[in-house]
């Protein structure tokens, strides 16, 4: 009755008295390996397969714990999202592989320019995201410009037409926000000068506050 008491409780196995240590050592390896997996699964449920970076749902608590680090210690951090411009027509010309692969080396581009305190994201669908860690300002856009260049360097080949990409992109570091830091306002904003950047005539990036 205890036992199964237990179990229903949430416990994934039990070891009865006396103890065999060599089925104790047994029973130890096997719930690492249990550990290892869940850990695994749970990494893989938090990485956008097509690009490797991380997915929206990883994207949003790094803008949370973001958010609460600036809480705690005034820790900066900015936020840019980078939409493909016009990538509907590279799908219809050219076929979703090809769309694919863009995004593929898209990603990898973004990877590739951030550094190791920052976190890249695939927003979803064109979009991407990037908490660039400990900048704010002038540092910050820095940082998106670099990035934005290294994305104009990528060329996908679909027959004999190389296919290169533009993006426009919304900035939005932490001193810039008026109501102080929290991770759906950086979220908003960011969005917000990333559709500014669309009316503009797309292939820019805004910030706000400029």
């Amino acid at each position: 009755i205890h036992l199964a008491r237990a179990l229903d409780c949430g416990a994934t196995d039990y070891i009865r008295k006396p103890v065999n240590p060599i089925e104790l050592q047994a029973r130890v390896r096997v719930a690492l390996r249990d550990k290892q997996l869940v850990d695994l699964l749970r990494e893989q449920a938090r990485i956008d397969p097509l690009t490797g970076l991380w997915n929206r749902a990883a994207l949003d608590d790094a803008l949370l714990a973001a958010a609460s680090a600036h809480e705690r210690t005034g820790q900066p951090a900015s936020f840019m999202m980078i939409d493909v411009d016009h990538f509907k027509s590279v799908n219809d010309t050219y076929g979703h592989g090809i769309g694919d692969e863009l995004l593929r080396a898209a990603g990898q581009a973004i990877k590739f320019s951030c550094r190791p305190y920052d976190i890249p994201c695939r927003f979803g669908g064109d979009e991407f995201g990037v908490i660039f860690g400990q900048v704010e300002g002038r540092d910050a856009q820095c940082a998106a410009q670099r990035l934005l260049a290294e994305l104009t360097r990528i060329t996908v080949t679909a027959g004999e037409h190389p296919i290169g990409i533009q993006t426009s992109a919304g900035l939005a570091p932490s001193d810039a926000l008026r109501d102080g830091f929290a991770a759906q306002d950086m979220l908003k904003a960011a969005d917000s000068a990333l559709y500014r950047a669309k009316q503009a005539g797309r292939n820019r990036l805004v910030v706000i506050g400029e």
